[in-house]
């Protein structure tokens, strides 16, 4: 059987204020906090990476409360967030995504993100499965749980990178897809002026990131050279405001801002060996 070494979490944290003067004195953040994890087998020449989302948190508002938030305006709300890793374009075919999470969603109250992959004594990998030649008995795990409720997640992730789009999936009173769902325009609704609905806790503060996933090397070569990988979160905010053209149309108006974190990160493989 292999030995290995994991070593200690290389920690990145980094914080956006989410801020525009059209959203005063609604203020907000980006809160990201990711976990990478390196790991190595005496006798296998792949080495892999673990990165973890877990305890990052994207609030459109610091305290918990709109700009807005009447029948007829609401906003500045998290609508969407985008979530995505890959190496430099330098380093592409030096690794790929050999497993993440979660999978898609369709709005779940509780997502458990997990990934777990067994070590082999091999090479390379075929697609998002390590070919295997000579079993080392060895794996990496992680897992953990978050609440998401009235959002859902669409994993678009490919060989080349992790990719997980997070949406807001309903209001207080009806699914939602795009900004004129949150209209009420049934019976009821239209009797008291077709109101917004109210949008989800978490779409106003304290969203939580479930994603993470395993990156390893795919050459026959031991890499010991300092690979960079790109770590990008975008949160989008929307803003609705609903108006009658006349005594039966809604119209609205429904701006939206996009906030982007951009980071690179620099892993030293030369640090890493199995002791």
């Amino acid at each position: 059987m292999s030995s290995s070494k994991t070593y200690p979490f290389i920690t990145v944290n980094q914080t956006l204020e989410l801020a525009e003067s059209d959203m005063n004195p609604q203020v907000g953040h980006i809160d990201l906090n990711i976990n990478i994890t390196p790991s190595v087998y005496e006798g296998i020449v792949n080495k892999y990476l673990l990165f973890s989302f877990q305890g990052s948190k994207v609030a459109a508002s610091n305290n918990g409360e709109l700009k807005d938030n009447e029948s007829a305006r609401r906003g500045w709300f998290l609508e969407q967030v985008e979530v995505q890793i890959n190496p430099e374009a330098a380093y592409a075919n030096a690794f790929a995504m050999a497993q993440d999470a979660p999978t898609t969603t369709s709005d779940a109250k509780s997502v458990t993100s997990s990934v777990g992959l067994s070590i082999s004594g091999s090479v390379g990998a075929f697609g998002k499965t390590p070919t295997a030649n000579v079993s080392a008995g060895l794996s990496i795990n992680n897992s953990f749980t978050e609440q998401l409720e009235d959002f859902k997640i669409n994993n678009i992730s490919t060989n080349a990178e992790m990719k997980h789009e997070y949406y807001m999936a309903s209001s207080s009173g009806a699914p939602y897809s795009e900004p004129l769902d949150l209209v009420n325009n049934t019976v009821t609704g239209q009797l008291k002026g077709d109101p917004l609905y109210e949008v989800p806790d978490l779409a106003i503060c304290n969203f939580p990131l479930a994603s993470q996933a395993i990156f390893m090397t795919t050459g026959s070569e031991e890499l010991t050279d300092k690979v960079v990988f790109e770590i990008y979160i975008t949160a989008v905010l929307r803003y609705i405001h609903k108006y009658h053209d006349n005594p039966v149309h809604v119209s609205l108006e429904d701006p939206r801002h996009m906030f982007n974190i951009a980071h690179k990160q620099t892993i030293d493989f030369s640090q890493y060996k199995c002791l």
